[in-house]
């Protein structure tokens, strides 16, 4: 079920994406597009295969350049117009390597902010992974209605928890939440949370979205 959700949400960032690019597809404005995955496997290669096959049915020149395990071709990055990144170690390489213009697909919003502060001068926007948190509240209010107590595991998101709060309370919700700082503290802040609470609410945070933290999780 997960697995068929990031397909669709790859599919629907494919179209977006092509969308805009359609909009310089005119050979005036063909651009030279390199593509970085930070791994290739997974949404990743998908992502990065459906991307390539409609900017360039547009017109564009689109270049796989590689990823942090295999390296970058700087000759190619160099000379892009626009990097589309994949993830967010795809991203801090290629910024690392040529400030170009670089587009982020793949990563969360509090993961975005932390991209920005480290590279403050570069060009760089994001086609987030978060849904809006109040879509996901009345999404859980409707689905099982007659729970109340959410839980949620905080770990990027610490910033950000009384407005989470507010969202929960205008939908009629009560939220418990515990702060999680690392994979050890998981299992404890997780017991204390299922003790205090209904319903789990997990949102976007690559600590607790690791494979070891979401088999935890799910145990």
């Amino acid at each position: 079920m997960r697995a068929m959700q990031r397909v669709r949400r790859v599919g629907r960032w494919v179209r977006l994406l092509a969308l805009c690019l359609a909009l310089l597809s005119t050979p005036a404005f063909a651009l030279d597009v390199a593509v970085v995955v930070s791994q290739r496997d997974g949404v990743h290669k998908a992502f990065a295969d459906a991307f390539m096959r409609a900017a360039a049915g547009l017109g564009h020149r689109v270049f796989d350049i590689g990823s942090p395990a295999e390296g970058l071709d700087d000759v190619a990055l160099a000379r892009a117009d626009l990097v589309v990144a994949s993830g967010e170690a795809a991203a801090h390489l290629a910024l690392s390597r040529h400030a170009r213009p670089t587009l982020v697909t793949m990563i969360a919003r509090s993961r975005f902010e932390v991209l920005r502060k480290a590279h403050p001068q570069a060009t760089l926007s994001a086609w987030l992974l978060d849904q809006p948190v109040e879509r996901q509240l009345r999404l859980l209010r409707a689905v099982v209605p007659e729970r109340t107590r959410v839980g949620l595991l905080l770990g990027g998101n610490i910033g950000a928890e009384a407005a989470l709060h507010a969202a929960a309370a205008s939908v009629g919700l009560t939220l418990a939440t515990r702060q999680v700082s690392s994979d050890k503290a998981l299992i404890a802040g997780l017991e204390e949370l299922l003790s205090a609470s209904e319903v789990l609410l997990a949102l976007p945070d690559p600590l607790l979205s690791s494979p070891t933290a979401a088999r935890s999780i799910l145990l």
